[in-house]
């Protein structure tokens, strides 16, 4: 309009501006993101209070001290529009930020202006070391329960209109200066502004304000901020409340020690996600790690997955099936969803004023149609369970694939009644009530109503013309202004033939004779015969001539052709402004379609599991449905497992050579899972044999200590994510938390030695853990000298056994063992430690070598890889070093010189035991005067020298 007004028809210079910023973390658009279906989130933490220097101090070391740090930590994933919001205290090492990044594993981290603390930098550069580090521009004010604040109602993200006014649209925040409008905070940020907890609400609020400014900086707050998918980050003390949405929590040293995401070699193949990975579609896969990184804490949502599991191994074997198909070949619903909400709002690179090389419209078709096309798989999903609905029993699993509700939270019951009243169901064998476990067990989503809604746009315009064509032709009663200017178009020709038809009555002409033609630019031209030409009126001008024709025109035809032309161009202005009506209508709807996103990826997890199911069973020999039941105060935690393997070693093609083993831990060994156990789903206990809830491994070295460690704990983790495992039975109480304190590395940067990062993990594991947490130990205390190392482990068992945690602990200390004999327990550790080896068969060959220096033989160790009882009394590492292949004179040198250390270690015990023999005697003696006591003291020095014989 301006160029018009002055006279020019395109600017002298070309204008250029910002419109919009690109980095790993703030991709957005659906093709950028094709190449990972993996979320790539970028990160921003906030630390208030503690010392930020670059060692922590001795206030540090207690996590209740007041100068322990309090965290902040949201994380966004730009390309679906889901935040992650949390705030804790946290210890020295932050061991609640290091388990969220290992997590999450950002590609971007936002840091305060000034930067991360030494301690932050340190665990950002432990657990996501690839991930760039971003310091915000402005004031840090943002980074504050107040300046978020203020910073959500200066930009306006969070408007909710009142029932008198109509609905804002979502992707604009809000109508702005609309006295009909409210400032609503998303529930989970408004449960951290209500906190009475001044620093919690401080850490929360100030990470999304952090997050909503770098989102601001990229131009991306708009688009992502007002959808408010804001959940909550659960962090390390949320284990200690017990409720159906709860989680179990896994620290840092657990997600890499266990290798639930990544293998020890960086890689993905053998990790747990890769066994339970089987989706069809990218949500699922995200929706699938969430699930492994958070598995369920309450044993009745485990239950109930466990039975929408199921159901989909068997009576919706075939439904699942044909679901899987149809979300294999879909767009990734999630991303396309919210980048059209995005792009309908129209700022930065997808405003109106912005020219782009590429065609921008007919991309933003094409992401329109993607999104209705995605839809439209979503209701074919729910259609493959038509026939098979009725005889789901899993209520969990019927929220996924009955539609119901409106898509907003909360929604879902409105409908849910009557879909279950119109569906075929025995109510005998299903239970009538959803429950928060049935929830809870699918994330707290369901599929809502969409048949209605998205007939609309099927009725508005074939979709597949408009694909071809790039443009919509929308069909009548579509679009209100379109069906104006085809109105208005129709009446133009109208007027246009009926004054054709006067001309032809005034010339005398036929229908043939004179027609309306076009020359150059100039159209309806009545072309008149030469034979008819004289009777054209005076007024009438003459335009144009071609053999055996004139042309002609008129006032009257002037003023019609004129209307023609204007209507005809209000009716492509109209058309213009089709696709970005009917997208806004589409994005009026957007918690419609966000819900049937995430249920399509719930669905698709779901099946996962069971197709992983299915194929553990193929290949392993023994595999069952754990029983998982809560945790109760009255009760002592137990896990039981008969022949279970280790997760990902049992999917190999070899996984049968894996020898299983039986563990027992804690509690009663009476609860038996099996392929069944989840048709039964309340299980009583019976009391028949008590298990000590610490188990000591010794073993040889390369015996298998450190992979029944991982097994038991992957098996644990898999139980309460609602997966199957390689066991021939597998029963065990609900957790709380694992703890894995495995392998050896140090901190080069962070100034900690292999020995100081081993004692920290172990350190955060100790303040954490209760007594229904599982708790795995592999080796603690070798960095430093054996007396202090054996001292540190002895300690640290001592201290597991008054939690009463169920504990693995590996160790090669066998006067730890010792310790802890049938003979020599204390009252206090009665029946809290059981002793159990990896089984060996050692034989000794002679040496091939001249032995002049040496008689003694080698050992040759077979390694059984069975779990027995009792201690081990060596480690036979000189048969690993003859594995290694040192050379045989150095082998014989050491076993020449471990046989002198053990003849030694013997004779100083001999003399002990000769003493502790003569100290008992002595005692007898002493209370010969009193004969019960002469008779307690008899029968001590007579078990003393037994328990001297047998060493």
């Amino acid at each position: 309009a301006e160029r018009r007004a002055a006279g020019t028809t395109k600017d002298s210079v070309v204008k250029r501006a910002k419109v919009g910023i690109l980095t790993k973390g703030t991709l957005v658009d659906v093709a950028m993101c094709e190449a990972s279906p993996d979320a790539s989130y970028v990160v921003s933490l906030v630390e208030l209070g503690g010392p930020l220097g670059n060692a922590p101090t001795e206030d540090d070391v207690d996590a209740n001290d007041d100068a322990s740090p309090w965290i902040g930590v949201c994380a966004a994933d730009c390309a679906t529009g889901r935040f992650l919001v949390g705030a804790w205290r946290d210890d020295a090492s932050l061991g609640g930020v290091r388990a969220a990044l290992a997590a999450l594993m950002p590609v971007e981290l936002v840091a305060p202006p000034g930067g991360f603390s030494a301690r932050m930098r340190a665990a950002a550069r432990d657990t996501c070391p690839t991930a760039a580090v971003r310091r915000r521009r402005g004031d840090d004010a943002v980074s504050t329960a107040a300046g978020a604040l203020a910073l959500f109602a200066k930009g306006e993200y969070f408007l909710k209109t009142t029932p008198k006014s109509p609905a804002a649209s979502p992707m604009k925040g809000g109508k702005k200066n609309d006295s009909n409008s409210v400032s609503t905070l998303p529930p989970a940020l408004a449960s951290f502004a209500d906190d009475d907890c001044a620093e919690k609400r401080d850490c929360a609020l100030g990470a999304f304000g952090a997050m909503t400014q770098y989102l601001k900086d990229a131009m991306l707050d708009l688009d992502l901020v007002p959808l408010g998918r804001v959940e909550r980050l659960p962090g390390p003390e949320d284990a200690s409340s017990w409720t159906h949405g709860g989680f179990v929590h896994l620290d840092a040293a657990a997600l890499h020690g266990l290798e639930i995401l990544e293998d020890s070699s960086g890689g993905t193949d053998g990790s747990l996600l890769t066994v339970l990975d089987r989706c069809a579609s990218a949500g699922g896969r995200r929706l699938l790690r969430r699930w492994i990184t958070r598995p369920l804490r309450s044993a009745a949502a485990v239950r109930a997955r466990q039975l929408a599991v199921r159901d989909l191994r068997t009576v919706g074997v075939d439904a699942i099936g044909k679901a899987r198909g149809i979300l294999k070949k879909a767009c990734d619903l999630e991303r396309v969803v919210s980048r059209l909400v995005g792009v309908s709002g129209g700022r930065g690179r997808d405003a109106a004023n912005v020219v782009l090389y590429e065609d921008a419209q007919k991309e933003r078709l094409k992401g329109f149609t993607q999104a209705l096309e995605g839809m439209a798989a979503a209701t074919e999903v729910t259609r493959a369970f038509d026939e098979v609905r009725g005889a789901l029993t899993s209520n969990a699993l019927r929220l996924l694939v009955t539609q119901s509700g409106n898509g907003v939270d909360g929604g879902m019951d409105d409908g849910m009644d009557d879909a279950m009243d119109s569906m075929d169901i025995d109510a005998a064998a299903v239970p009538p009530k959803i429950t928060a476990a049935d929830t809870s067990a699918v994330g707290g989503v369901s599929m809502p109503a969409l048949d209605a809604t998205l007939g609309f746009f099927q009725n508005a315009f074939d979709w597949e013309t408009a694909k071809q064509n790039g443009r919509i032709a929308p069909k009548p009663g579509a679009d209100a202004s379109v069906d104006a200017a085809d109105a208005r178009v129709a009446a133009a020709d109208e007027a246009l033939q009926a004054w054709l038809q006067n001309a032809r009555a005034l010339l005398g002409g036929s229908r043939d004779a004179c027609v309306f033609a076009s020359a150059n630019k100039d159209t309806y031209l009545l072309e008149v015969p030469d034979r008819l030409a004289h009777r054209v009126p005076a007024m009438w001008s003459r335009e144009g001539k071609k053999k055996g024709f004139e042309r002609f025109d008129s006032p009257d035809l002037t003023e019609l052709r004129l209307e023609r032309a204007n209507a005809e161009e209000a009716r492509e202005v109209a058309l213009a402004g089709v696709l970005r009506a009917l997208t806004k209508q589409f994005c009026d709807e957007w918690p419609r379609w966000r819900r049937a996103a995430e249920t399509c990826a719930a669905l698709d997890a779901l099946s996962s599991l069971a197709v992983a199911a299915e194929e553990l069973a193929a290949v392993c020999q023994d595999t069952c449905t754990p029983s998982v039941v809560e945790s109760l105060t009255d009760t002592k935690p137990f896990l039981t497992a008969e022949r279970m393997r280790h997760p990902c070693v049992a999917i190999l093609p070899a996984g049968d050579a894996f020898v299983p083993n039986d563990v027992n831990l804690g509690g009663f060994a009476s609860h038996s899972g099996g392929k069944e156990s989840a048709e039964s789903m309340e299980t009583e206990q019976t009391v028949t044999q008590t298990h000590p809830p610490l188990v000591l491994l010794s073993g040889p070295n390369m015996g298998g200590k450190s992979t029944l460690l991982r097994q038991i704990c992957l098996c644990a983790v898999m139980a309460h994510v609602g997966a199957d495992v390689p066991a021939k039975s597998f029963s065990m109480s609900a957790t709380d938390a694992v703890y894995v304190r495995m392998g050896a590395r140090d901190d080069v940067a962070g100034g900690k030695s292999t020995f100081m990062v081993e004692l920290s993990e172990t350190a955060a594991m100790l303040r954490r853990c209760t007594a229904t947490s599982i708790i795995a130990l592999d080796e603690l205390g070798r960095g430093t000298s054996t007396s202090d190392g054996f001292a540190i482990a002895s300690a640290v068992v001592n201290t597991i056994t008054k939690v009463g945690s169920r504990t693995l602990f590996a160790t090669h200390y066998h006067r730890l063992a010792e310790e802890f004999e049938d003979d020599k327990v204390t009252d206090a550790n009665q029946n809290k430690v059981a002793l159990a080896h990896m089984g060996c068969d050692v034989r000794r060959d002679p040496v091939s070598i001249d032995q002049s220096d040496s008689s003694e033989p080698l050992e040759r160790v077979t390694f059984l890889y069975t779990l027995e009882k009792g201690s081990c009394p060596k480690s036979y590492g000189v048969n690993v070093a003859r594995l290694a292949g040192l050379p045989e004179s150095v082998l014989c040198a050491a076993s020449k010189r471990s046989a002198a250390l053990e003849a030694n270690s013997n004779e100083k015990r001999a003399r002990n035991d000769v003493e502790r023999v003569a100290t008992a005697l002595v005692a007898v003696g002493a209370s010969a005067g009193d004969e019960s006591k002469t008779r307690a003291a008899w029968a001590q020095a007579k078990t003393t020298l037994a328990i001297c014989e047998r060493e």
